[in-house]
């Protein structure tokens, strides 16, 4: 699911659908919070970011919220 929200945020910010971008970073951030990390689970996060950290996808240019999410939910403790 994390994976699906990100992919549909770099289509709202490269189109410029700023609802959507916004939608999809609170759901983004729903789906984190109620996630439990387990071991089966931590290549979905790594992948995550992955995604989110290559600049195909966000370059480095400018602000980046989905970025900044994702710091904010790997650093976060348990």
């Amino acid at each position: 699911m994390f994976l699906a929200h990100a992919r549909l945020y770099v289509i709202a910010e490269k189109y410029g659908v700023h609802s959507l971008k916004y939608l999809c970073l609170h759901k983004l951030h729903e789906t984190s919070v109620k996630f439990t990390l387990y071991k089966e689970s931590v290549e979905d996060v790594a992948e995550l970011i992955r995604f989110s950290y290559c600049n195909d996808n966000t370059p480095d240019e400018g602000s980046d919220e989905l970025r900044a999410l994702i710091l904010t939910y790997v650093v976060s403790p348990a």
